[in-house]
This record gives C-alpha cells, sequence and structure tokens, in this order.
C-alpha cells in the first residue's frame, strides 16, 4: 500500500466505528450506531447540510470499502503484468519459427506435410 492510503487507511482505523447514521429529526447532525443521542460525531451547516452529512455518513463504510479495492485491483494488476511478461517470453520462443514459416511462404515453399496446418497457426 502507498504511504497515502496507508495515512488514509490509519486515519479509518482510528475514527469511530460504525455503523455512522443521520435522521430526520436531527438535521445536519452525523451519529455513531442507530439511535441519535447527545453527542453527534459530526455537524453539518449551510445549504448543503443534508448531502454533506450523508456524504460523512457513508464515509465510515464507503473510505475501508475503497481501500480494500484499491488492493484488491493493485493485485489483478500485477497478476495482468506477470501474465504478460510471461506472454512476451512465449512470443520470443516463437519468434525463429515464424519467422522461418514467414520465409518459406514468401518463398512459395508448400510442399511439405504439415504446412498447411502451420500456416494457418500463423
Amino acid at each position: 500500500m502507498s504511504d497515502r492510503l496507508t495515512e488514509i487507511a490509519a486515519r479509518a482505523a482510528a475514527a469511530t466505528p460504525g455503523p455512522w447514521t443521520v435522521h430526520e429529526e436531527w438535521p445536519g447532525s452525523v451519529f455513531h450506531g442507530g439511535e441519535p443521542n447527545l453527542l453527534p460525531i459530526a455537524r453539518t451547516t449551510g445549504r448543503m447540510a443534508e448531502a454533506n452529512e450523508r456524504f460523512i455518513a457513508h464515509a465510515r463504510e464507503d473510505v475501508p470499502w475503497l481501500l480494500a479495492e484499491v488492493e484488491r485491483l493493485r493485485t489483478v494488476i500485477a497478476a495482468l503484468a506477470e501474465g504478460t511478461e510471461t506472454l512476451h517470453a512465449r512470443v520470443a520462443e516463437l519468434e525463429p519459427d515464424s519467422s522461418m514459416l514467414a520465409a518459406l511462404y514468401a518463398a512459395g515453399v508448400d510442399n511439405w506435410e504439415g504446412y498447411d496446418e502451420a500456416c494457418e497457426g500463423r
């Protein structure tokens, strides 16, 4: 994990555990747990208060999910990169055969058994 992602994960781990919720009867407040209490974990004000409180409430679950998704995708990318290296190595192994078949084809040689099948595999 990169330094930035490590820092984000540390902040998420240190924050109040979820769930974080919003309640219509307490606009602008984000609470820990399912019921409102006297100590909200966040307060929002202004014309975007409702959208901000929902964003904050969902961040408790969204941030860890996003961190896990980044790690999953990095694993996929690493596997694909490894597969690409394997394919490049195999292409390099086959290159002499491909060059030979291309030269034979260009020279009009077509009188050995298996030539047609070899050409179809090009």
